[in-house]
């Protein structure tokens, strides 16, 4: 090496970094991609967790939610834009490792209860604010001098059970439970 005054030593090691540096084929070792969801019973990724990418490749996320809107993604704290596809997230060239956060905001709906009798002696059970596509169960109570009818929308009969369930709740929805004055026969005499 010496023996040729054309090589510096300066040029030897220059051609060393550079044969090392981003790029070369010891930078190219797979990377790690932690993939987190800010509350996993609103929704949840495929894959999730610490997951390996072969440098310079894709990640493809699928990105599977029944409850909610996607709120934000974040890569390494750095808000993205969101996809227009909002089932999958593709995050493109992985050449180092990343951590994405992708928080999803729950949508709620609202279940509204009524009753054509006020007082202690009926009573309407169930209302609220529901996780969409989550279950919801009604109820109707009553006492004393009532009888139940049914539960109307709208005025049209839904159901005469005094208790029901809704599979999965889609949209606002409101109940009108039905009573009525039993009738008595008195006898005299």
């Amino acid at each position: 090496l010496y023996e040729n005054p054309s090589i510096s030593p300066m040029w030897v090691l220059l051609s060393i970094y550079n044969s090392y540096k981003e790029g070369s084929e010891i930078d190219k070792e797979p990377h790690i991609v932690n993939i987190r969801v800010n509350d996993s019973k609103y929704g949840t990724t495929d894959p999730i967790g610490p997951t390996k990418v072969e440098y310079g490749r894709e990640l493809y996320i699928q990105i599977i939610t029944e409850s909610s809107n996607i709120k934000s993604i974040k890569l390494d704290g750095v808000d993205q834009r969101l996809p227009e596809d909002k089932s999958k997230y593709t995050l493109s060239n992985v050449t180092e490792d990343h951590d994405l956060l992708i928080e999803f905001d729950p949508i709620y709906k609202l279940v509204t209860l009524t009753k054509n009798y006020d007082g202690t002696d009926t009573k309407v059970i169930g209302g609220g604010l529901y996780l969409l596509n989550s279950p919801v169960t009604i109820k109707a109570e009553y006492t004393g001098m009532y009888e139940f009818e049914g539960w109307y929308q709208d005025e049209v009969l839904v159901t005469k059970d005094e208790e029901f369930t809704i599979d999965k709740i889609k949209e606002d929805l409101e109940f009108n439970a039905v009573f009525s004055v039993k009738k008595m026969n008195i006898t005299i005499g």
